[in-house]
């Protein structure tokens, strides 16, 4: 009697937790989490990709790749696509998981150079799973703007943990960026905001 129970309960554990819960020990500012993002967050943080926009979608921090199965689902051509990773862990597992998206390995810091080198000239949206939050304030400035100069009006979108914007709303005028709430994910360990980052 208890199975069909049992059943719908969530699965809380999935089996890539032992493995993102080993990087986070080793690299805690690098690994935003200790467990991946779940399906709800996934599919919330590719929700404001325009796909009728010109230009690439840049995936910055994949990680195990949750947000990325979602884009590919998504995308009218997965051509249209790079997938960013510079943990070696992750960049290996990625190329087993995913072995049919286009991806790069490398620090989202040095976007333009990453865009470069991949011949890519515009850049429409872009979906971060990075720790952007633990991140130096310097490091940030060049992650956010230098994505948002690769287009001519694309859209940052990041998640974190906490009510507030990971970067101060004050940083990010100062940098000529304006920002606002776009999603909320109850659904997530732990839940999700999602924000949109754009040029003023």
């Amino acid at each position: 009697m208890l199975e069909p129970i049992q059943r719908l309960r969530p699965k809380l554990l999935s089996t890539d937790d032992p493995v993102f819960l080993l990087r986070w020990l080793r690299h805690p500012t690098r690994v935003g989490a200790v467990t991946p993002s779940g399906r709800a967050l996934s599919q919330a943080m590719v929700r404001p990709v325009d796909w009728a926009k010109p230009g690439h979608v840049i995936e910055l921090g994949a990680g195990m790749g949750a947000f990325t199965r979602v884009l590919m689902e998504q995308a009218p051509n997965i051509e249209r696509l790079l997938v960013v990773e510079r943990d070696p862990v992750f960049f290996a597992r990625l190329q087993r998981r995913v072995p049919s998206a286009p991806l790069a390995m490398g620090d989202a810091a040095d976007l333009p150079e990453l865009l470069a080198r991949h011949g890519i000239s515009e850049v429409g949206s872009i979906v971060s799973g990075l720790p952007i939050l633990s991140m130096p304030r310097d490091i940030q400035r060049r992650i956010i703007t230098g994505a948002l100069n690769a287009g001519p009006d694309p859209v940052f979108i990041q998640f974190t943990y906490g009510f507030r914007s990971p970067v101060p709303l004050s940083k990010l005028a100062e940098w000529g960026v304006k920002a606002e709430r776009c999603g909320f994910v109850a659904m997530n360990v732990p839940p999700a905001w999602i924000w949109c980052y754009r040029k003023a």
